[in-house]
């Protein structure tokens, strides 16, 4: 299971079992809807990829789709089939693999099961195949309880045994976790509509701080002075006054010049975007206020290296622009704040052994309790991927920790893990009040993110007002969200235009989304500032009492960040 390469095959009750499926996929007709069970499942398992094989050489034609439920709706995944109709797809039968919904958050999975419920009908109007895959037999009872007719509707229920070697099952419950837009503070944004990260995101600008070192050459002048060949001890019976002596012992040469060296500190800085500066360095602290976007950015670059992984390629590319952010690594995403709570319980807590726990409660929850992985092997795995520099660590930083004595601890703690395994990638965020008091070594590069510009302000606000557009209006085309975004931002813009201090606010993601919230939700946007504060403020009070009042609830070793 730890192995990262580990040779293994089907069983012959897996054979069996894919013999089964193979002829009730030859026999039937309309759509047809199979649930199969399968230990970790991805597309790269043994399982999955021998029914692709089939597939592709059987005489009948089918068109093999895979489906992640981490990067999209079944039902926006359902119209795009029908936007990218093949010119011989009318003589082929669709094969959709779906991936990914025993992984999802609970109000994804509630909302795609209601889908799959209410919409079967249409589902049913389709020739296609449907297969289900999930990791456990168990999660069946969410289709039983949440889409009763649904499951009803059901053509078979194929169950396999092949273990797979990779982390498929943590990576797609990475990416499902990191898909969607989170703004902390902004339950608002989840009541309306599902924002996916990548719908929305832009690239922000940080400032690099080096502290640099010169070094300049600098000229003395001084008189050199040769002694006389006779001294004072040669002339033992004679007094003289020190003048004399003075006069007697020293001969003067012509002024010379020497050249010194002279270091000087000094601090510079330098404009990069921040996807670069994750790049371009192994270890690198990335700061800002409250809403710059810290956490969302490594939410972003979780979600891609994740993706990256599953995926089996070797670099990471994102955007439209296709932008490198760096050679496939294992990423790890976690809250120092949980870290420091388990601390408190545990003082002697290494955070080699932290992982090592997070590692135990994932593998518990996705395998079977018979054959969950002894402590030694999961030490094994978690050592190899650190000693071969395959490791991504994003954390969220020193404010979530306020007392300072632990802050202090974990530094320290966090230097030592660094220093045990250099050669692997660090990324860890802070807001500048908190980092000042205990900072990190000069080894991290330092970036604090910059305030939006008016370029990535319109970028934003137009991404954004289309994905409602088209979440909120299924039924309409790309023409009418188009021109209903642009109508929504050019009303945005007009409304921070005309107000200075609206403007200022507007150059932060947290309260420009806020800004669009407001707007979207019909109110026209308040010409006093106070006002605005106030419309901000609330949602940010709301969403701090709902997360107060749900972590004194829970006692979770590791929690994912809602933010």
């Amino acid at each position: 299971m730890l192995s990262q390469e580990y040779n293994y095959f089907l069983t012959e009750a897996d054979e069996n079992e894919l013999n089964k499926l193979h002829n009730l996929l030859e026999l039937a007709s309309g759509t047809t809807i199979v649930f199969a069970i399968t230990p970790e499942v991805s597309p790269q398992h043994i399982v999955v990829k021998s029914l692709h094989e089939y597939l592709e050489n059987t005489e009948e034609n089918f068109d093999i789709y895979n489906f992640f439920y981490s990067e999209n709706s079944f039902h926006n995944f359902l119209y795009s089939l029908d936007d990218n109709k093949q010119e011989n797809s009318e003589t082929e039968r669709k094969v959709v693999m779906a991936f990914g919904i025993d992984q999802l958050p609970t109000p994804r999975l509630v909302k795609e099961m209601k889908q799959l419920n209410l919409g079967r009908e249409e589902l049913f109007g389709r020739d296609l195949v449907l297969i289900l895959w999930l990791n456990k037999n168990k999660f069946l009872d969410e289709f039983r309880e949440r889409a009763p007719d649904f499951w009803d509707w059901r053509e078979k229920v194929v169950e396999f045994e092949t273990r797979n070697p990779l982390l498929y099952p943590y990576l797609e419950w990475l990416i499902a976790e990191n898909s969607y837009l989170k703004m902390s503070g902004v339950v608002q944004v989840n009541r309306q509509v599902d924002i996916f990260l990548d719908q929305v995101y832009v690239s922000l600008q940080a400032q690099w701080r080096q502290h640099i070192t010169e070094t300049s050459e600098t000229n003395t002048t001084r008189i050199k002075s040769v002694i006389a060949s006779q001294s004072i001890s040669d002339k033992p019976d004679e007094t003289i006054t020190i003048l004399d002596s003075l006069d007697e012992i020293y001969d003067c040469e012509p002024l010379i010049e020497d050249s010194i060296s002279v270091a000087t500190n000094k601090t510079v800085t330098q404009r990069v975007s921040l996807s670069q500066a994750v790049r371009d360095n192994n270890y690198s602290v990335i700061l800002g206020a409250p809403g710059a976007g810290k956490t969302t950015h490594l939410r972003y670059l979780a979600l891609h290296f994740a993706k990256t992984k599953r995926d089996n390629k070797e670099a990471v590319i994102v955007g439209e622009e296709q932008e490198e952010l760096g050679k496939n690594l294992l990423p790890v995403f976690f809250r120092i704040a949980d870290f420091a709570e388990q601390l408190k319980q545990q003082p002697n807590l290494t955070l080699l052994e932290y992982l090592r726990q997070f590692y135990r409660q994932w593998e518990a929850h996705f395998q079977q309790d018979e054959e969950i992985a002894t402590e030694e092997e999961v030490a094994e795995f978690f050592l190899l991927i650190l000693s071969q520099g395959h490791f991504l660590m994003f954390l969220v930083f020193f404010y979530d920790v306020f007392d300072l004595k632990y802050r202090k601890k974990i530094v320290n703690l966090y230097f030592h893990f660094v220093d045990e395994f250099p050669h692997n990638k660090f990324v860890i965020t802070s807001r500048i009040a908190g980092y000042s008091d205990v900072q990190l070594s000069s080894r991290f590069a330092e970036f604090t993110i910059e305030d939006m510009d008016s370029e990535q302000v319109e970028r934003f606000l137009y991404r954004w007002c289309h994905t409602v557009e088209k979440a909120q209006q299924p039924d309409a085309n790309e023409k009418q969200w188009e021109r209903k975004a642009d109508e929504q931002v050019k009303d945005i813009l007009q409304s921070t235009e005309d107000n200075e201090g609206v403007k200022r606010l507007s150059t932060n993601p947290l309260l420009l989304t806020i800004l669009a919230l407001i707007h979207r939700n019909g109110d026209r946007l308040p010409n006093r500032r106070v006002k605005l504060y106030e419309l901000a403020v609330q949602p940010l009070t709301e969403d701090w009492h709902i997360k107060r009042n749900r972590s004194s609830r829970t006692s979770s070793t590791l929690s994912i960040l809602d933010a």
